[in-house]
């Protein structure tokens, strides 16, 4: 994370890094989910959200202006959500 934005890669799919602006989020919350539930590991798209997994249980969901919703799977994610307040 950075001052402008949130950056996600999941490597080796993204030679780059995704950057989500601070400006176009909605809303970011804790999520729960199971293994199947984006349809297993890995990166996930469904109609309304893209989710980059790399195991079930917890993560945070970002809900976009105009766009598809992000999850991204965490071990911890209230450290995540305590940093996105801190820059955002």
């Amino acid at each position: 994370m950075r001052s402008d934005g949130i950056y996600v890669r999941f490597a080796p799919v993204h030679r780059s890094f995704r950057r989500l602006p601070f400006d176009g989020i909605e809303r970011v919350e804790r999520t729960e989910f199971g293994l199947l539930t984006y349809g297993g590991i890995g990166i996930r798209w469904t109609p309304n959200t893209v989710a980059y997994m790399t195991t079930w249980g917890s993560g945070i969901k970002i809900d976009r202006e105009n766009a598809k919703s992000i999850v991204i799977g965490s071990q911890d994610p209230s450290v995540l959500l305590e940093t996105i307040d801190e820059l955002h």
